[in-house]
């Protein structure tokens, strides 16, 4: 993901059907030189993942786990710390038909 646009990406996983919660497994990912401004990582595992020189304005790591992460360089402000995530849910905007 080095180098990557991922400007208000989502960062989410389907846990039961249709259950979709914020979170993903980015077990030591290297994000270097990525652009994260206004990524969603709330609820991810991010242990060991390198965000050297990331643009992270508005990046929200709410309830990340972070052990071990490099921010060396990176800037903006980002949003982390735990908080209450029991209405995180995504919900779905209405029903598809697929043909």
């Amino acid at each position: 993901m080095e180098d990557a646009d991922l400007r208000g990406a989502k960062f989410y996983s389907v846990t039961v059907d249709p259950a979709v919660l914020p979170g993903a497994n980015c077990y030591q990912t290297d994000f270097s030189r990525a652009d994260l401004r206004g990524a969603d990582f709330r609820r991810s595992y991010l242990r060991g993942s390198v965000f050297r020189k990331a643009k992270l304005d508005g990046t929200d790591f709410r309830n990340c786990v972070l052990y071990e992460c490099n921010f060396t360089s990176s800037t903006g402000e980002y949003r982390s710390g735990r908080v209450d995530a029991s209405d995180w849910s995504v919900r779905h905007l209405g029903r598809f038909r697929v043909s």
